[in-house]
């Protein structure tokens, strides 16, 4: 329970925080991992392990496991821990302890002294991107918490995990493939609705990819208060309709003809004029019509005009080195 209330904190401090293409791998859903979140640690070569025997000093030692997952024990020779925990050495190295009659009833404690075997790396949208190694059973939420957070600039709306080998996957594909599942989580329904089930355990040698969201533009031209290029989606909207897009340019000025204003569509290599006549949208209710990316949405006036027709006649399907505004202010 507690660990429960704990990641429900963390997911609140991420949303304050956060209110900010995958290829060929195939991604799974969360919900299939089947993975327990709450074993202990698991010893891996190159970890450092102090052990203590109760009232028997000259065994107590700091060993470092080998790569084969070995540690040398005074009186015992070679232990192998890899792949335990700290309570299951205990028990390995006191019945080996009671087996050569070395010690009555031997109380061995085994405590982590360096964490160095099951690296995961953080990647992207986050502040603090690196690598950071497993300590204990950590979580999606976790990492990302280690990693300083969600850059809520840059990041988009999912996070990838990116399934490492880990050192004691017994599942590991006997002829050493190179492919790993993928699972993506949905970080509205992770920090905006609090769906702990896409918080996910990690392993060591998992990647925690954070995508970088990518930017989609429009473009509000002619007689409006701030023309310009616009987010078109600065809040994670799905649907941006031009009255509602016009309005993030400050709207039309008082000169602005707005029955006569044009959307500009470029698909396939091919330029669509698309009447908009924001005067029967604004003021009679009429249909509104949804903006795409790199739409550019022309309001005419006595002073643009000419000059704004003569324009539309060159423009390329995106605009370039231009400012991009963002819910009001500028980027």
């Amino acid at each position: 329970m507690r660990c429960r209330i704990i990641s429900c904190v963390v997911i609140l401090v991420l949303h304050l925080g956060a209110q900010a293409t995958h290829g060929a791998d195939e991604v799974v859903g969360v919900e299939f991992l089947g993975i327990d979140a709450s074993r202990d640690y698991r010893i891996g070569p190159n970890d450092l392990l102090g052990i203590k025997i109760f009232g028997v000093e000259d065994l107590d030692q700091v060993a470092r496991v080998s790569s084969s997952g070995l540690i040398s024990i005074p009186h015992l020779g070679r232990v192998f821990v890899a792949g335990l925990t700290g309570g299951e050495i205990e028990e390995r190295i006191g019945k080996a302890l009671t087996a050569k009659e070395l010690v009555r009833d031997p109380q061995v404690t085994v405590f982590i002294q360096e964490y160095n075997s099951q690296p995961i790396y953080v990647l992207g949208a986050v502040n603090q991107p690196g690598q950071y190694m497993l300590t204990h059973q950590l979580s999606v939420i976790d990492a990302i918490t280690m990693a300083g957070g969600l850059d809520r600039e840059k990041a988009g709306k999912y996070i990838l995990v990116r399934r490492g080998k880990g050192l004691f996957d017994s599942t590991a594909d006997a002829k050493g493939s190179e492919e790993q599942p993928v699972f993506r989580i949905d970080l509205k329904a992770l920090l905006d609705e609090g769906n702990v089930s896409q918080d996910i355990p990690l392993r060591g040698g998992d990647v925690v990819q954070v995508p970088v969201r990518k930017e989609e533009v429009y473009y509000v031209i002619g007689e409006v208060t701030r023309p310009g290029a616009f987010e078109l989606s600065p809040n994670g909207d799905d649907e941006l309709l031009a009255s509602r897009a016009v309005g993030w340019a400050g709207g039309p000025a008082r000169t602005a003809k707005l029955k006569d204003s044009v959307v500009l569509r470029y698909a396939d290599g091919k330029r669509e004029e698309i009447p908009l006549d924001l005067r029967a949208i604004l003021q009679d209710g009429a249909a509104d019509l949804q903006i795409q990316a790199n739409d550019i949405i022309f309001i005419p006036g006595s002073k643009v005009k000419t000059f704004g027709w003569g324009l539309l006649t060159v423009l390329p399907p995106t605009m370039s080195g231009v400012a991009i505004w963002n819910s009001g202010r500028q980027r």
